[in-house]
C-alpha cells in the first residue's frame, strides 16, 4: 500500500478493484525459481555485452554460476542456511542454456 500512495494510484479505481478481484495467480515456480534463473540470464548478457570482444567472459560467467550452484548444494546438505531447491538449480541450468543458444 505504501508503493500507491508514493505514486500516488487511487486503489479504489474501478479497473484497479477489478483487477484485484479477478487476478490469476501464479504458479510456485514462476514466483520462487523464475527470478533466480531470470537473474543469472540478465548476468550473462550483461557479462557478455561488457566483454563481447574477449573471452574473459566465459570465466566471469563461470565464477558466478559455479558459485551459485555450490551454494544451492550447501543448502540442500544443510551447510548453509537456505531452502536448497532442485528448481533453482534447474532453472540456472536453463539460464545458461538459453545464453549458450542466445551466443551461438
Amino acid at each position: 500500500m505504501i508503493l500507491y500512495k508514493w505514486l500516488n494510484i487511487n486503489t479504489s479505481n474501478v479497473i484497479f478493484s477489478y483487477l484485484q478481484q479477478h487476478a490469476v495467480p501464479l504458479p510456485d515456480w514462476a514466483l520462487y525459481n523464475l527470478p533466480d534463473g531470470l537473474w543469472l540470464f540478465s548476468y550473462t548478457l550483461l557479462i557478455d555485452a561488457i566483454w563481447s570482444k574477449n573471452n574473459i567472459k566465459y570465466y566471469f560467467i563461470g565464477i558466478i554460476t559455479l558459485l551459485i550452484l555450490i551454494l544451492e548444494i550447501a543448502q540442500m546438505m544443510h551447510i548453509f542456511p537456505g531452502t536448497g531447491d532442485i528448481l533453482d538449480i534447474a532453472s540456472y541450468l536453463i539460464a545458461l542454456i538459453i545464453y549458450s543458444l542466445y551466443i551461438i
